[in-house]
């Protein structure tokens, strides 16, 4: 309990604020950081939209496509086949 023979606490203030304040910046990102990072959410959020609105058109097409072919291939099997008419 000897307090009043204690040595006075020597800090400096403007050393212990510019740790803390280098050990936040070393935490967060900066704004550049932060700022590409949403760039590329929204980037990659279009894509994905742009996915899902083209992708029905492009199946519509594609099942179009190979549903002409089969019918082209059925009406050529019919007239290779001499027994069936053709309702022209």
């Amino acid at each position: 309990m000897n307090l009043r023979n204690a040595a006075l606490l020597s800090f400096d203030v403007t050393d212990i604020a510019g740790r803390i304040i280098h050990g936040l910046r070393s935490v967060f990102p900066s704004w550049s950081s932060f700022k590409n990072d949403i760039y590329g959410l929204i980037m990659l959020a279009l894509l994905v939209l742009g996915i899902f609105l083209f992708l029905p058109i492009v199946l519509k097409l594609a099942f179009y496509n190979i549903n002409m072919l089969v019918v082209q291939v059925h009406g050529l099997k019919l007239r290779m086949n001499p027994q069936t008419e053709l309702l022209i």
